[in-house]
């Protein structure tokens, strides 16, 4: 049993591939999960953490990669950062991100179970590949003041923040400045999506592509650029 109520820190793949592991409690004076800590553990099904923990944490890239039993996972409010594909292929369905949270990493919950998330007004940069390919049929932004910024220009076909969910409609913030290669391309079930007037500058290339089921997009303010195929294949 490790002294939870004194660790600081969990080292990169200090767990990893442990097929004994089926719980997880985050102790109160931890600050930094490692790159893979907990990769591949396969019969972990649930992480938690203790509420006296206030200090700023950062989960590393991979931290929870691959746990395909994990189900629940709650981290702190604290929580500023969420590495790469941390709860990548994982069987969670249900997650809050956290009130402090400035990051999502690329692919954090790709390929997951996730069907429904509210992103808060703390987040400034959703990565590539987001929530690539779970099962998302519920998105909503808590806007914020800070620019928030959604992928990147160079993202490749495959690695859209968004893409190849099972969204339906879409209602972006008025902060959302960018929205990046593929970010939403390959939903077939997207039918609507509406950005309120206020600092969308760019549209990047393939942003809509492969969404065929979508009708309507109503956009105001400063939009500047339109990418290449950002909307080909769908049904304006």
């Amino acid at each position: 049993k490790l002294p939870w109520d004194k660790l600081q820190k969990i080292g990169a793949a200090v767990f990893k591939n442990n097929q004994r592991i089926t719980t997880v409690k985050i102790g109160a004076n931890i600050v930094e999960i490692g790159e893979g800590a907990f990769y591949g553990c396969t019969a972990l099904t649930s992480v938690s953490y203790d509420t006296a923990n206030k200090k700023p944490l950062t989960v590393g890239a991979q931290a929870f990669y691959d746990c395909t039993k994990l189900k629940t996972a709650s981290l702190p409010a604290s929580t500023t950062a969420i590495g790469a594909e941390v709860f990548y292929n994982t069987a969670i369905s249900a997650f809050t991100l956290p009130e402090s949270l400035t990051i999502i990493g690329a692919r954090t919950f790709a390929n997951s179970s996730l069907t429904s998330v509210v992103i808060p007004a703390s987040v400034t940069t959703i990565g590539n590949g987001a929530f690539a390919g779970s099962k998302l049929t519920s998105l909503t932004f808590v806007g914020g003041s800070a620019p928030l910024i959604i992928g990147t220009a160079d993202a490749a076909a495959g690695n859209g923040a968004f893409e190849g969910t099972k969204l339906t409609s879409v209602t972006l913030p008025a902060n959302l400045e960018f929205i990046g290669a593929y970010a939403f391309a390959s939903t077939p079930t997207l039918k609507t999506v509406t950005v309120p007037s206020g600092e969308l500058k760019e549209i990047g290339m393939s942003a809509f592509k492969g969404c065929s089921a979508l009708s309507s997009i109503s956009f105001r303010g400063g939009l500047s650029v339109i990418g290449d195929s950002a909307f080909e294949g769908t049904a304006l």
